[in-house]
């Protein structure tokens, strides 16, 4: 990849590897501010579907699965301001930012049952955290990330912590177990300290008016394809060559599942997301165990390995991916043929 500015962006040629919302986002911005024309822009997906922890699928008889999400906020300025330039999928004189503000003045977000418990809600409105366990909170904020190391949070906090209910909201929205990682933990805490006084009814997250995928994913790939972007899709790099120097680092060519190889010449430039928390997924049902998958199934946890190995520039992936029966989560999904739990639930508060 070349470092040096592009004076010919009409010429260039971008690969962009996966079809998650970071590649989705550069192919838009390649071209409305870059000037890479959109037939330059070539985003290779190994699935058949984009939109990478945000994709969507299923049908109404056997259910619909998403595998991620994110939690939006008002202040998501750079977010909100790609969003501003993609049309919505219902209304083409609606941006999805607009929609998506609309949606939130009529929709707050109040969470009336954070937490259950026999089937009764829990009283979340105290997060039943001690003195000691609030004051090991400061410190994890103030302290160095180095100075972590390789800690669990098991070994900040006492027992007791995985007993309140700060750690069943926390655990529950952001996939934590008490043995991940206590400088990722602190990365959060940094990152949604402002929202905790609403944390319990979910305060100050907005939502898009569907789905992520439908709301978000498609209106981008469809303004993208208006634009002459190519998805090509069931196209996995599995590995890149480079020209290693001690002052750029050059990719050369991409390999391809398939045999197929990307030569790439002085004009032509590769954006790779490396990792992803959903990837190596398998879906289950009522008759049948999801699979549990490890590094040989992955598309980018493999890649990001294999690039690591050739120059320690590119990170370590090894302590995200090498411990699967530490790393791994459950999600789950219920699918409704009428409004009967519905019904249920909304008369029990």
């Amino acid at each position: 990849m070349k470092t040096t500015k592009n004076q010919n962006p009409k010429d260039a040629h971008v690969y962009l590897i996966g079809s998650g919302i970071a590649s989705l986002a550069s192919a838009v911005y390649l071209e409305i501010d870059a000037g890479v024309p959109g037939e330059n822009i070539h985003i290779l997906e190994k699935d058949q579907i984009a939109g990478g922890a945000c994709d969507g699928a299923g049908d109404k008889e056997e259910g619909f699965v998403v595998r991620g999400g994110r939690m939006h906020e008002m202040h998501y300025e750079c977010y909100w301001e790609l969003l501003s330039h993609i049309p919505s999928l219902e209304d083409p004189n609606v941006s999805v930012r607009d929609e998506s503000y609309e949606f939130n003045k009529r929709f707050v977000s109040n969470g009336q049952a954070r937490l259950l418990k026999d089937g009764k809600k829990l009283d979340v409105s105290s997060y039943g955290l001690s003195l000691k366990q609030q004051a090991d909170f400061l410190k994890l904020t103030y302290v160095s990330e180095k100075s972590l190391g390789n800690k669990r949070i098991e070994d900040w906090f006492d027992q007791s912590f995985f007993d309140t209910n700060f750690w069943y909201i926390w655990t529950s929205m952001f996939a934590f177990q008490k043995w991940s990682s206590l400088a990722e933990m602190r990365r959060y805490m940094k990152r949604f300290i402002h929202l905790v006084d609403g944390l319990y009814k979910l305060g100050g997250v907005m939502r898009t008016k569907y789905n992520q995928y439908d709301s978000v994913v498609r209106p981008m790939r469809r303004y993208l394809e208006e634009k002459g972007v190519k998805f090509e899709m069931g196209k996995e790099v599995v590995d890149i060559d480079f020209n290693l120097s001690a002052d750029k680092k050059t990719a050369t060519v991409l390999h391809l599942k398939d045999k197929n190889e990307i030569v790439l010449g002085k004009n032509d430039f590769v954006f790779f997301t490396n990792g992803s928390i959903t990837e190596s997924t398998d879906n289950g049902a009522w008759d049948r165990a999801p699979k549990l998958k490890g590094i040989e199934e992955s598309g980018s946890w493999k890649l990001w390995k294999k690039i690591a190995a050739k120059d320690k520039a590119f990170g370590n992936p090894s302590p995200f991916c090498d411990n699967i029966d530490l790393q791994k989560w459950y999600s789950f999904t219920a699918t409704m043929k009428d409004t009967t739990d519905l019904d249920y639930t909304a008369n029990s508060y």
